[in-house]
């Protein structure tokens, strides 16, 4: 056989099942929702449940891409809305945890290219719940909790983001890669939030420890913190409110902070700038090699001093102002 006519058959054959796969199809397959479900490839079939579920006290969910939603309401539930060729869905309740996964059941070699195959899955709790723990792992889902309690809030995604109202944990660990994390209302003992270069912004934020890392995403907080530990690489920091104790570092991030600082705090950046404009103005070092720095306000200069309640101040480019209400 020439090497042409074996080039012409191969030709042929794929030919043959690009237009098999783009004529559609449908084929049987159980799941594991019920019995036996219709797949087909028209994207805008979607599976919509809701399972009514016993008490449970905690929440574990690993996923792929499916939204996942937290809320109080008048009962214990699961409801999903999923595309039924491309997901599949399993929910328990096992020991008091309730565990849901959900995992992509598409051929290698489908592409749904500009399709939404995310689909959501909502959790429901009664009002008042206090839940022992929340864990959430995703790859890319977006992640809502509402008015959500518990002890043990730990989430980790890689690009999905991570939204919350009212919510109360006493210990939490929030990372994501590039999603981006907004809370308002945000009460916590202990909490950990972690980006690559995702932004976080958190509203109306009480608690004891907070300690924030990001490379590039931008930072925004208000609240009343006990203890506050901030350390970027190219994102801007603005803070707002109560600091009884702050710790920041930068590279070339900026920091900005508005209201009071109670405590021994530092802030060190090397060409980033610090500005601050605080309601009473403590003891400050502020050292810098090439930057300016200026203190404004009630008192004119800045003063050194061997008090623990000290705000040390050191950049080596950046410019530092300092100026009271």
């Amino acid at each position: 056989m020439s090497k042409l006519l074996k080039f012409a058959i191969v030709c042929i054959l794929i030919g043959a099942s690009i237009i098999g796969l783009s004529t559609g199809y449908e084929y049987i397959k159980t799941g594991r929702l019920g019995s036996s479900i219709l797949y087909d490839r028209d994207m805008s079939t979607m599976q919509r449940g809701t399972l009514q579920t016993e008490q449970f006290t905690a929440i574990d969910i690993q996923a792929v891409i499916s939204d996942i939603i937290i809320q109080e309401g008048s009962g214990w539930s699961v409801s999903y809305v999923l595309p039924e060729n491309t997901t599949l869905l399993t929910s328990e309740v096992s020991r008091g945890v309730l565990t849901i996964q959900t995992e992509r059941d598409t051929p290698w070699w489908e592409f749904y290219i500009g399709e939404d195959l995310s689909g959501s899955i909502r959790v429901t709790v009664p009002r008042g719940t206090k839940l022992s723990d929340i864990s959430i792992n995703t790859t890319s889902s977006d992640i809502t909790l509402l008015t959500s309690t518990t002890e043990n809030l730990s989430i980790k995604t890689i690009s999905g983001d991570i939204e919350g109202t009212h919510i109360t944990a006493d210990r939490s660990r929030i990372i994501t890669s590039s999603g981006e994390i907004e809370l308002l209302g945000f009460i916590t003992h202990e909490s950990v939030l972690e980006t690559i270069s995702g932004d976080i912004d958190i509203e109306d934020a009480t608690g004891n420890s907070m300690h924030i890392t990001t490379s590039s995403g931008d930072i925004e907080i208000e609240g009343d913190m006990r203890e506050m530990v901030v350390s970027t690489i190219s994102g801007d920091v603005e803070l707002l409110g109560t600091f009884s104790q702050l710790t920041a570092e930068s590279t070339s991030g900026d920091y900005s902070v508005t209201g009071n600082i109670l405590t021994s705090s530092s802030i060190t950046t090397i060409s980033g700038d610090v500005e601050l404009m605080l309601n009473e103005l403590p003891s400050i070092e502020v050292e810098t090699l090439s930057g300016s720095s200026r203190v404004l306000g009630k008192k004119s200069t800045a003063y050194f001093s061997d008090s623990p309640e000290i705000i040390r101040i050191k950049t080596t480019s950046g410019d530092i102002e300092i100026n009271t209400k």
